[in-house]
């Protein structure tokens, strides 16, 4: 197992984070820490970044669909799970889980907006999570015993590797009885109950065996219980670790595509292809620093790519080199950041005319953009071809040659 840092998102706004630092055994490596999230963000550098979100917010349970193919059961299980939703399946992420003991698929479903709201909290902070998980699975897991935990107003309980439940302090009693209920022939041996100091005494069951202790913080028994691999994490599909770094690069694929035709162009060697945005590596932050150093060679240090893109792009603007060229370049370049769904794939100049190979939401989008090319830059602008492939339309625009 990797050091960690582990983060406990807090259950009421105004409440503070609290995190903590375990070794590769798994074991507390001090006390536990509370405050804003900025204030941890340093901690996590060489460790593996775990925060745990509350119980509250994400609904675990398990759908049985006749489908083991992961891409037909992303699109099967919202529907499964439907009719146990009140919000609209669109509205809300499924992440999966493995199989469970009687052949279902498990699952945990949360709200997209409280996603969004995670993870760009996390990223103002400067905190970059390597797995987002239900705190509820961070409660140790033993045979034969349910694991519960009691925090001032707050409880949540753990009864198998991906199930369990949160409930308000005062309807535990109630979570308790709908949870043994479910069992049916097959309750828990043992109940352990930790309750954080200063929590009232947890009425329980009769007739389960009820181990107590009573901790400091809740994060202390969560940050210890967490399995090495967490059964389901958060960070899935369009919230994915890998999306999320494409999200923030996104915008400025643009800008570097069209300083990289800058480089050439003033370089002598118009008439090539002057940028693919096709990479090899293996990450996405790779991918930034080699996008920088193919678009501006002579910068021996990558400091903010952003700011330094921006700069050279001004100067291209304001040059009175390489003449209409520059200007076409810049004029298109301010056209395709205005609509944030069309990617730029490749781009090249000859004899006076641009092309660029555009990925777009739809045909309508590169007619859009073919028009204002045509009225804003004064020239000659023509869709060469246009083919759809799948939800997105691949297209080739031709601009310039006209006066």
């Amino acid at each position: 197992m990797r050091e960690r840092l582990v983060i406990r998102w807090p259950y009421r706004p105004g409440q503070n984070a609290s995190w903590a630092l375990t070794d590769a055994q798994g074991r507390l490596q001090g006390g536990v820490y509370r405050g804003e999230l900025e204030q941890c963000a340093a901690s996590g550098a060489g460790r593996q970044v775990v925060v745990l979100v509350p119980a509250a917010e994400v609904l675990l349970t398990r759908a049985s669909v006749p489908t083991r193919n992961r891409h037909r059961l992303l699109q099967a299980i919202p529907y499964a799970l439907e009719e146990q939703l009140a919000d609209d399946v669109a509205t809300l992420h499924f992440a999966l889980g493995p199989e469970t003991a009687d052949g279902g698929i498990a699952v945990a479903v949360v709200a997209r907006a409280q996603m969004s709201m995670w993870l760009d909290r996390l990223q103002e902070a400067g905190v970059r999570p390597d797995l987002l998980v239900p705190d509820t699975l961070g409660l140790p897991l033993a045979d034969n015993e349910w694991s519960l935990l009691v925090d001032g107003d707050d409880a949540i309980l753990r009864t198998a590797a991906t199930q369990g439940g949160y409930a308000e302090a005062t309807h535990l009693s109630l979570m308790l009885e709908a949870a043994l209920r479910e069992a049916g022939d097959h309750p828990p041996q043992r109940l352990r109950v930790d309750v954080v100091a200063a929590t009232g005494s947890p009425v329980t069951p009769d007739g389960l065996e009820v181990v107590r202790s009573e901790v400091a913080t809740g994060l202390e028994v969560l940050a210890v219980g967490l399995d090495e691999t967490p059964a389901i994490d958060l960070l899935q599909g369009s919230f994915s670790r890998h999306e999320q770094i494409g999200r923030m690069w996104r915008p400025w694929r643009t800008v570097a595509a069209l300083a990289a035709a800058w480089v050439v162009l003033e370089s002598g060697l118009a008439g090539y292809d002057i940028w693919r945005l096709k990479s090899a590596i293996a990450t996405q932050e790779q991918q930034i620093g080699q996008l920088f150093r193919s678009a501006l060679p002579e910068v021996q240090r990558m400091v903010d790519p952003r700011a330094q893109m921006e700069q050279k792009l001004r100067a291209l603007r304001g040059g009175g080199q390489s003449g209409g060229a520059l200007a076409l370049l810049a004029g298109v370049g301010e056209i395709l950041q205005e609509d944030a769904t069309t990617r730029l794939n490749a781009a090249s100049f000859r004899g006076g005319r641009l092309d660029l190979d555009l990925e777009l939401k739809d045909i309508q989008a590169l007619d859009r953009i073919k028009q204002q090319a045509s009225q804003r830059l004064k020239t000659e602008a023509e869709i060469v071809s246009a083919a759809t492939q799948g939800d997105k339309v691949a297209g080739r625009l031709r601009v310039g040659g006209g006066s």
